[in-house]
């Protein structure tokens, strides 16, 4: 019973199979006939004889299938068609392009089984009188004497971004320079005069209507550079080379022109179809409050925008800054791409409690309806704003004293809001001071009698900064750790250092790691604090 029930399955495979039933036509001597080429197909010769060859591609056909030859036009046959019968095998037949399909302009070659049924695809091919194949053979004969050019673009065009369509012409910018490099061919009677030109003219029926601009051609190489006119809209036109009379020896494909006013108009019906912008706010590295980020700090939003291939962004694309606070909404302020796929743009958030996000628009008002895409939003806490105490004042006078023009505004809001020295410890590692502003800075670090740890890392800190370092701080007492990594003190900074530990009443740690001096010298210093 199961073989049988094995048997049925296959059955209904083979059953399957054979409604299925496929065959390759094709013409294994076309190289042999009257032809020509017409827009990269092959047109015969009627009245010729052809050998078809057809190829079953089931394991069940029918062996009553022919092979129809028939005449069409508009898609209806025509003339009598002529059959060779298959008898359900591969094989190979002769029959004749029938001169009773002189009124066709194509012939369908395909397998039909005794239902009347296609079998496979049909193979259609183009068809002309003798006379035509001849005339257009002496044609393409005369046409190889005259006179041909070569024109090669050195870079694209710049197109629009928006334009994703590939069965219509480009949409280019007007005004643009286009630069080509060229050759022409003289041919054999055909010599190169003054008219010759490279034009952007408008056709019909592959005759010059319109000459928009044009630049004269008056060597057989070379480069040459043509200017797009300026012109707010153009339907169709193209650049072709004129020899004389408007004869057209070598022309472009077609392409739209469109000021750029115009585009950025045009552009902005179409955004939401073509254009796909992300963003991403750098919030995580940011200073926070409470667990919330902080106001009154800068941060970097990137941008990225997909708007099809090598085009070209508008300028006038914006990223804008958004608040909402108290169920209102604020546009805080707005910076341009500068026309670029991608980037990175700084904005400074706002010292407020509210909620900030980012939009994208291109060519528009920042209004709601033109956003393209907005970012998630940030909750911030406003920083707290410190007036100048006793400290700040003090440390703003020793900057006077030093010649310092310009105080560290790190350092100064840290003193204002006594945040200078923590728990003990002052951090300067964050930092950027040179040997200059160090010294109004180590000045406050001498006036916090409870600091016990310093921290002075990655300062890039030379020698005579150590000089000065030590002269402030020798008899500070209770100053026990002093963190300089990552530094450029070298052996002569060994005796200063020695002399320090020597003095310090309370130091019992001096971090060098990463200073060019030996490990020698840097263990002598440890041993001499132990």
């Amino acid at each position: 019973k199961s073989f049988q029930y094995l048997l049925f399955l296959l059955n209904i495979c083979n059953n399957t199979m054979s409604d299925e039933a496929d065959a390759i036509v094709t013409i294994t001597n076309l190289n042999e006939l009257a032809r020509y080429e017409h827009e990269n197909d092959w047109v015969l010769a009627n009245d010729q004889e052809i050998t078809i060859s057809w190829v079953y591609q089931a394991k069940k056909v029918d062996k009553k299938d022919a092979v129809i030859i028939e005449g069409f036009e508009n898609e209806e046959g025509i003339g009598s068609p002529q059959s060779i019968p298959t008898k359900g095998k591969n094989g190979e037949g002769n029959a004749k392009i029938s001169p009773s399909l002189l009124n066709a302009s194509q012939c369908r070659i395909v397998i039909q089984n005794s239902k009347g049924e296609l079998v496979g695809e049909p193979l259609f091919i183009d068809i002309a009188s003798t006379n035509r194949i001849n005339q257009k053979e002496a044609e393409l004969a005369e046409l190889a004497k005259r006179m041909q050019a070569k024109f090669v673009l050195k870079k694209p065009l710049q197109t629009f971004a928006w334009q994703h369509e590939t069965d219509v012409p480009e949409m280019v910018y007007a005004s643009q320079v286009v630069d080509f490099q060229y050759a022409i061919n003289e041919g054999s009677e055909e010599p190169l005069n003054e008219g010759a030109m490279l034009a952007v003219a408008q056709l019909e029926n592959d005759e010059v209507t319109k000459v928009l601009s044009n630049v004269p051609i008056t060597a057989l190489t070379g480069s040459v550079s043509l200017t797009l006119p300026k012109i707010d809209s153009v339907d169709t036109f193209q650049i072709v080379f004129l020899r004389e009379q408007q004869q057209i020896i070598w022309s472009s494909e077609s392409y739209h022109l469109f000021s750029r006013r115009v585009f950025e108009e045009e552009r902005s019906s179409h955004l939401s179809v073509y254009m796909s912008p992300t963003l991403k706010p750098q919030y995580k590295s940011l200073k926070t409050i409470d667990g919330e980020i902080a106001g009154n700090q800068p941060i970097n939003v990137l941008f990225s925008v997909q708007p099809g291939s090598n085009e070209v962004m508008s300028i006038n694309d914006a990223i804008h800054m958004f608040a909402l606070q108290d169920a209102e909404l604020l546009l805080l302020d707005s910076k341009s791409t500068k026309g670029v796929f991608d980037g990175s743009i700084r904005f400074n958030l706002p010292n407020h409690n509210c909620r900030v996000f980012f939009a994208y628009t291109s060519g528009s008002a920042p209004t709601a309806e033109h956003w393209l895409v907005q970012s998630n939003d940030l909750t911030l806490l406003a920083t707290p704003e410190f007036k100048d105490n006793e400290q700040s004042l003090a440390y703003l006078k020793y900057c006077d004293h030093y010649d310092v023009k310009k105080a560290n505004s790190n350092i100064r809001s840290k003193l204002m809001a006594q945040q200078f020295c923590v728990d003990g410890v002052i951090d300067l590692s964050t930092n950027y001071l040179t040997d200059k502003t160090l010294m109004p800075v180590l000045e406050m670090v001498a006036m916090q009698q409870d600091c016990h740890t310093l921290i002075m890392k990655n300062l890039n800190l030379r020698n005579h900064s150590i000089e000065f370092l030590i002269r402030t701080l020798c008899h500070h007492e209770t100053l026990a750790i002093i963190n300089l990594e990552n530094n450029m003190l070298s052996e002569g900074a060994v005796d200063l250092l020695a002399n320090w530990i020597v003095s310090s009443p309370s130091m019992k740690s001096l971090l060098l790691k990463g200073n060019p001096m030996s490990e020698t010298q840097q263990q002598q210093l440890q041993e001499m604090i132990q």
